[in-house]
């Protein structure tokens, strides 16, 4: 099969969610040729980024469309880049693939702007799904006048043969729009898992920031996370160190942030595990009802460290209570993070073997075999 997936975000941003990582896994499986088709950059910034490469780990082709003009906003403007940007892709697509071109080409795309994209897909004659990772609409209501989402989110099923869906939340949404669907939650990387492995002895990253050290990674944006937890537990546990690695929403942070919380902003992905290594606790603090359509892709990776996790009350992470401790207040979570730094090594070992059940090898099977029927 030949599989092209239209990524929302870049293969060099600093973070490697699953537009990235789910097809990095499609192209280690066996008969499968897999391009990932990079955001669409305007022709000025293309200095530093080869147009098309082939990852040395695997066959997959990565392609970084240009952009024709800017203003995305305008539904004209909107509809003539993605008819520029298809027609480069089909250009990849036959310099790609020629040596398979009795094989079908399925098309997942994962932004939902890219309604005349998928239009053009479905005109080819080609199969077209989408990959529905958070509640679009919930997203642009959180970040308000900041939402870059310029179009109607559920327009783009009107234009697709099915989904791909992240959570139960979307699941019901999908049923209600009688969608054809694939519930496909996130997963940890083996590649990750290798780097946990062999990270022991590299140097501290965060040397000089006092043990023990309770780690969050991902958006830190107020919206989604309770900041005011994280203060409470930071003014009530002055000796542990609480190191938040991410950004976003930078403009509505809290002031005066207690001295032990420690902003370390982004950093590459390929750097996460020894910051994990060097930590004695994970936190996930994602607010559940602005999250509750979402899957945090670092659960699995918490879980592959063995670390003790305090987590809110998410959809996600209640399906873990066994691995995990879940907290639904500021006190709570003080309290629960005083338990997850006393425990013994015993849920250590569990959190790792549960997390090798789910890895993006794993999803990725799971993927290719509803796409073949």
């Amino acid at each position: 099969m030949n599989l092209v997936y239209v990524c929302k975000n870049s293969w060099w941003d600093k973070r490697k969610a699953r537009k990235a990582l789910l097809p990095y896994a499609l192209s280690e499986l066996e008969n499968t040729n897999v391009m990932l088709v990079n955001a669409a950059i305007p022709f000025y910034k293309c200095k530093n980024h080869p147009q098309l490469w082939v990852h040395p780990a695997t066959k997959m082709k990565v392609f970084t469309p240009r952009r024709l003009l800017p203003l995305q906003r305008f539904s004209l403007v909107r509809k003539l880049n993605q008819l520029f940007r298809w027609k480069s892709i089909l250009k990849q697509i036959e310099r790609c693939f020629f040596e398979e071109v009795s094989a079908p080409t399925v098309f997942i795309l994962s932004d939902p702007e890219d309604i005349y994209l998928a239009q053009y897909i479905r005109d080819e004659g080609c199969l077209c799904y989408f990959d529905w990772t958070e509640d679009w609409g919930r997203y642009k209501q959180s970040v308000g006048e900041f939402s870059q989402t310029k179009v109607d989110v559920s327009h783009i099923f009107l234009y697709i043969d099915g989904t791909v869906l992240v959570s139960e939340e979307l699941k019901e949404k999908a049923q209600d729009l009688n969608l054809d669907y694939l519930h496909l939650q996130n997963a940890v990387s083996d590649q990750f898992i290798q780097q946990l492995e062999g990270c022991e002895e590299k140097e501290d990253p965060m040397e000089g920031i006092p043990k023990p050290r309770a780690i969050h990674v991902g958006s830190y944006n107020p919206a989604w996370i309770h900041w005011d937890w994280l203060i409470h537990a930071a003014n009530q546990n002055p000796a542990i160190s609480f190191c938040m690695i991410g950004g976003g929403g930078e403009d509505d942070m809290p002031a005066g942030l207690p001295n032990n919380i420690y902003l370390l902003g982004r950093i590459q992905y390929e750097d996460i595990p020894a910051y994990l290594r060097h930590s004695q606790a994970c936190m996930l603090l994602y607010k559940e009802k602005a999250t509750a359509a979402g899957d945090p892709t670092k659960l699995y990776e918490y879980l592959a460290t063995g670390l003790p996790i305090i987590a809110s009350p998410h959809p996600r992470c209640l399906d873990f209570q066994e691995y995990i401790y879940v907290a639904r207040d500021a006190e709570a979570f003080s309290n629960q993070l005083h338990l997850a730094l006393e425990e013994d090594g015993d849920e250590r070992e569990k959190r790792v073997l549960e997390s090798k059940k789910h890895t993006w090898s794993i999803r990725a099977k799971q993927l290719l075999a509803w796409l073949k029927g």
